[in-house]
């Protein structure tokens, strides 16, 4: 009952007749031959078939099918589901193109509700492998890895168009139809005290979809005020090569190892520019470019040195260097553009590429205090340069020390603390304007990705072992990200979680085992906008608090012969945003993504001759979801005095749903 697509957003389980398959050969001399099959006759189908000469070589296939189910009853008037035209009944667009305002909702509602048609999103991922691996020349080693996925179908997508006469957004199907293919080849040497790797890595991504283009439901013909079309782009089909070289270098003085990681990648792509605007009644400027030449280049370079100079000193040192060149050309935009397909603005733009570079070093040193305990404190520092960013530098020096301490045998304890202190150049707020064109920026906004920022984080986990029936964990864990320095922005992120874990053996055909964990997270916010008619400082604190439970038990209830397991868990979160303005009274968003889901597996296996084996089993699962955005939901949304406010939906907002599902398992073992 129920969000069918929710329930078997990834996977298929409403087939009456499903099966799995297992068949493997072996020499213990010579190689081996197997094939496994799971989900035979189920959209979510995997086959896997490998066949190898030990010592000499292996040879794998896989075969991957997976589903993603966003909506089974979502609603359009669009036709040409799939493709990248979706349009509409000249008759809808004439109509509402010669209705006065005020009744633009109505008539749109009432052509809704008699001709809208199924428009349920889901795509389809197939994945094809296939691994050869060479071993006869030890200690040199050789693989090939190939890929090829396909996706096809349909996904949600928002697009948007026009200013006047509340022309806004339209909730559309984009066609999904693209393929990656995957090469990648190893080589690699592995003979004390030397380890050798080279890797070369390859991406093919092609989209037989360019472009998206649909019509607007309010008009049939382009007007300077809004089009009658809109148009977007849609990923680009892009190419992406990497080469990697990895070495270690083991028994070195002092137990010491040197290990060394380098990378280098390159991705391209050369899309088609679209034109600013397909709005025929506005002269859009001519493109400097039939495309862009977008190209980055990656660079790392990763050193580790691990020591042990003695055997209660444990140390390792690091050293990282990131570097993402941005080559895409800058494109100046000399003649303007046109903004949301309504009006031309003369103001030239250009695009910013941005780069930026990581480097960081940092060392750890660990000290065993006894044979029972090690004490670790160790200092990072990370300093990051960018282009075309606020921040053109920034330094993250982390602190850091770690305990761990074993009183008994019976206990094991551990207790960390991290703090991260963030220190940036001048905030530059004005460096994306540069870009020209009409944009404004908040001149106090901090991105927090971009502040000064103080981090704690807290660790604490206990594990013990009472009997040897009886096992428990406790763990806790503490952070806090503080923004003091942002005026505007996110000025903190609080969060913690508290777990439990205990299993326990009943008798030696018993066992028991149950979970709790408690999380919440906290992030308080300030910003400066719109607030009704008046522009207004507003202030935003969200909170979700998350509680999961769950307990099971197995037990052999006639050895070798009859087993019962029973599970159950429940997920509940709880999610509210508090809002507050001294423009005007607030009541904030109380229900945020509040979910509620539970699972209840039982299953007995019963072993009834030779090799066969039957499972009778019940699963029941029950979701529960509510959020501010589904309460009073319509398909075509009006304000508070009932004018449309320029949004077609098509319902694809997470619901909830109730499954009982009763199964039998027949399998034979040969």
């Amino acid at each position: 009952e129920g969000n069918e697509a929710k329930f078997n957003q990834y996977r298929d389980l409403t087939q009456t007749l499903a099966g799995d398959l297992s068949v493997r050969y072996e020499n213990k001399e010579k190689g081996f031959l197997d094939l496994r099959a799971l989900g035979i006759g189920q959209d979510d189908l995997y086959v896997q078939g490998g066949a190898g000469l030990y010592g000499k070589a292996e040879l794998e296939a896989t075969y991957d099918k997976i589903p993603h189910r966003f909506a089974t009853d979502a609603k359009t008037l669009y036709s040409g589901i799939g493709t990248d035209t979706l349009t509409l009944d000249d008759t809808l667009q004439f109509t509402l193109e010669n209705t006065p305002f005020p009744g633009v909702a109505n008539q749109l509602t009432s052509f809704f509700n008699s001709n809208s048609v199924s428009g349920d999103p889901q795509f389809t991922r197939n994945m094809g492998a296939l691994d050869f691996d060479a071993t006869a020349l030890d200690p040199w080693r050789f693989k090939v890895e190939v890929r090829r996925t396909q996706r096809d179908g349909t996904r949600p997508y928002a697009g948007s168009f026009g200013l006047a006469n509340s022309e806004g957004m339209e909730e559309l199907l984009e066609p999904i139809d693209d393929e990656t293919t995957e090469l990648r080849l190893t080589g690699e040497y592995a003979k004390r005290p030397f380890q050798f790797n080279v890797t070369y890595y390859l991406s093919v991504f092609k989209n037989n979809n360019n472009t998206l283009t649909w019509d607007n439901p309010l008009r049939l013909n382009d007007m300077a005020g809004g089009p009658s079309r809109g148009l977007t782009d849609l990923a680009p089909d892009n190419l992406y090569h990497n080469a990697s070289l990895f070495g270690s270098l083991m028994d070195l003085p002092l137990n010491t190892r040197l290990s060394l990681n380098a990378a280098w990648g390159l991705m391209k792509q050369d899309d088609d520019f679209v034109p600013f605007t397909i709005n025929s009644a506005i002269a859009s400027p001519p493109l400097p470019a039939p495309g862009i030449d977008a190209e980055v280049r990656t660079s790392l370079y990763d050193f580790r040195l691990t020591s042990r100079p003695r055997d209660y000193i444990h140390a390792n040192a690091r050293f990282r260097y990131f570097d993402y060149d941005n080559k895409t050309q800058q494109i100046e935009f000399p003649q303007g553009y046109v903004v949301s397909d309504t009006f031309p603005s003369p103001d030239p733009v250009r695009n910013l590429p941005v780069s930026y570079k990581k480097t960081l070093a940092g060392a750890d040193l660990g000290f065993d205090v006894s044979s029972h305990s090690r004490f670790n404190l160790g200092y990072t520092l990370e300093r990051t340069k960018r282009e075309n960013r606020e921040v053109a530098r920034q330094d993250d020096q982390v602190f850091q020390g770690s305990f761990d301490v074993r009183p008994t045998h019976w206990l094991d304890l551990r207790a960390s603390y991290k703090r991260t202190e963030r220190d940036i150049d001048d905030y530059d707020y004005t460096v994306p304007l540069q870009r020209g064109g009409a944009d404004t920026q908040e001149p106090l906004l901090r991105k927090y990705t971009q502040a000064d920022m103080v981090r704690d984080q807290a660790e604490f986990l206990a594990v013990l072992y009472p009997t040897d029936a009886l096992s428990l964990s406790g763990s806790f864990t503490y952070g806090k990200d503080d923004f003091e320095e942002s005026p505007f922005g996110l000025l903190e992120d609080t969060h913690y979680s508290a777990s439990f874990d205990a299993a326990y053996s009943l008798t030696n055909r018993a066992n028991l085992h149950a979970f709790y964990t408690h999380e919440r997270y906290k992030n308080r916010q300030r910003a400066n906008g719109s607030v009704g008619p008046t522009v207004s400082e507003w202030f935003a604190e969200n909170e979700d608090r998350v509680h999961t439970v769950g307990a099971g038990i197995d037990i052999s209830l006639i050895p070798k012969r009859l087993d019962l397991s029973v599970s159950y868990s429940l997920s509940d979160v709880d999610g509210d945003i508090l809002f507050f303005t001294p423009a005007q009274d607030t009541s904030g968003f109380p229900i945020v993504d509040e979910t509620r889901l539970q699972i209840l597996n039982a299953k007995l296996k019963c072993h009834v001759g030779k090799g066969f084996y039957v499972t009778v089993g019940y699963l029941y699962e029950k979701f529960d979801f509510d959020d501010f955005q589904n309460q009073g939901f319509a398909y075509v949304p009006t304000d508070t005095a009932g004018l449309y406010n320029g949004a077609l939906l098509m319902g694809t907002l997470t619901e909830g749903y109730k499954a009982n599902v009763g199964y039998v398992t027949i399998s034979y073992r040969f």
